[in-house]
């Protein structure tokens, strides 16, 4: 039979899509909380061991504050780590951590610092310049190279972004009256 962990690690990854350099991203990292509801939370803290008399404050906790966090430590297999985050009052508003900044204790820093990337996809926003870290995923769902419009400076291409993630598009354009 399939634990919890294994049936909600296969449902975050279901969530997933491929940017156009195949790398991972969640595709709606703010709907996390249809799968890590306070029930499942509830049954993989409990199937990792986590004393019973915890288990109420861990679960108040994660769907308040924590689901990041903790799908973060379900798709590195380390739910039972979610304590350590929380003696240390490492909250979602913290992500992306520094690797520095995670703590050692029960996980493999470089392993949460990879997979955290996977949650948090870069939203990119129109009339927004920024310094783009090359952890981010971009949500590029599709390019297409414009060698006809390259420069000496740079290479050219067309890309579609995800829809989920994209507040670029027209579309998503506010009308002024």
């Amino acid at each position: 039979m399939e634990s919890h962990l294994d049936h909600v690690h296969k449902a975050l990854v279901r969530e997933r899509g491929k940017n156009n350099i195949m790398r991972d991203y969640s595709r709606n990292p703010d709907g996390l909380s249809a799968i890590l509801t306070p029930e499942v939370v509830r049954n993989i803290v409990s199937e990792a061991g986590v004393q019973a008399h915890e288990i109420p404050k861990i679960v108040t906790t994660v769907c308040e504050q924590m689901l990041l966090i903790f799908a973060i430590l379900i798709d590195i297999h380390k739910p039972q780590a979610i304590h350590i985050f929380m003696e240390e009052g490492i909250v979602d508003a913290k992500i992306p951590l520094e690797l520095t900044a995670i703590p050692s204790i029960s996980i493999d820093q470089r392993a949460f610092y990879d997979a955290q990337w996977t949650f948090t996809p870069y939203r990119l926003k129109r009339g927004v310049h920024r310094h783009i870290r090359s952890e981010y995923p971009l949500p590029i769902a599709d390019e297409e190279r414009l060698p006809h419009m390259d420069g000496s400076f740079g290479m050219i291409s067309r890309v579609r972004l995800s829809p989920e993630l994209d507040e670029v598009s027209p579309s998503h354009q506010k009308v002024s009256k």
